[in-house]
């Protein structure tokens, strides 16, 4: 079958890395899919569009002349609009006086640890 995925290509090596969501990869796993080849083993390379473009050679003895079809990719599913993310005009709470920003003054320093004091963490103090 053919799957989705990330093609790297340097100058050492040729790498695939399947899409770890492609029901495929997911069914047979990603070791069968994934290919690192060092670029003293690539002869040719060739990269299509769109997979039924693609011509092997045995298909040339059957002679057929017959346009090959186009695979499209599905239409995304429309969201709920209770699902996104408030836009910029959009309050995130009603009520600012739960809000944790709106106690600041009262917790100074309460969110670190003691640890985090700088005269604790100092070199000289670790060398005691």
């Amino acid at each position: 079958g053919v799957v989705g995925g990330v093609l790297l290509v340097t100058p050492n090596a040729v790498m695939f890395d399947p899409n770890v969501s492609d029901p495929l990869v997911i069914e047979h796993g990603a070791e069968s899919y994934g290919v690192i080849a060092p670029m003293e083993f690539v002869v040719n390379a060739a990269i299509y569009y769109d997979i039924a473009h693609m011509r092997v050679s045995h298909t040339d003895a059957l002679g057929t002349d017959k346009k090959p079809e186009i695979y499209y990719m599905k239409k995304p599913i429309k969201e709920d609009k209770s699902c996104q993310s408030p836009g910029k005009d959009d309050n995130l709470s009603a009520d600012d006086n739960e809000s944790v920003c709106s106690c600041a003054a009262e917790r100074e320093g309460d969110a670190f640890p003691k640890a985090f004091e700088r005269e604790l963490v100092t070199p000289t103090n670790l060398q005691n």
